[in-house]
């Protein structure tokens, strides 16, 4: 093998890598934009927690757990609707999703199953 040869692996082998996270990166960056566009345009709500999939707690290091919840959804311009939703949230939030609780939401204008949380201590899962 030549010497030309083992450059180009050598470069190879440490730029797709790289190219491949910058890549990852610039997506997450257009889907973090997209979900500031859709929530600045979202409708303000209220929901009642139905239920917590428990299948779907996750905990992370961070003290945040990704959970999938149902939602009954109370708007003042539509009828009541129930959706499912996945959202990270606080650890020491866990009781304000317990089933009965009231969560103030946003409703994406274009995608009514789309339910933004509309507090501190939780995001929408992207």
């Amino acid at each position: 093998m030549s010497n030309i040869q083992i450059l180009l692996l050598l470069v190879l082998s440490f730029s797709l890598p790289t190219l491949l996270v910058l890549g990852i990166l610039y997506n997450k960056s257009l889907a973090r934009k997209m979900y500031d566009k859709h929530f600045a345009n979202a409708q303000d709500a209220q929901a009642r927690v139905l239920s917590i999939d428990t299948t779907m707690v996750l905990r992370d290091v961070r003290g945040k757990l990704k959970v999938a919840i149902s939602l009954e959804i109370h708007m003042c311009s539509l009828e009541v609707f129930t959706t499912n939703t996945t959202w990270e949230i606080d650890i020491t939030a866990i009781a304000a999703i317990q089933p009965g609780q009231i969560v103030s939401v946003k409703v994406d204008a274009t995608e009514k199953t789309k339910i933004y949380p509309n507090v501190p201590w939780a995001k929408y899962w992207l």
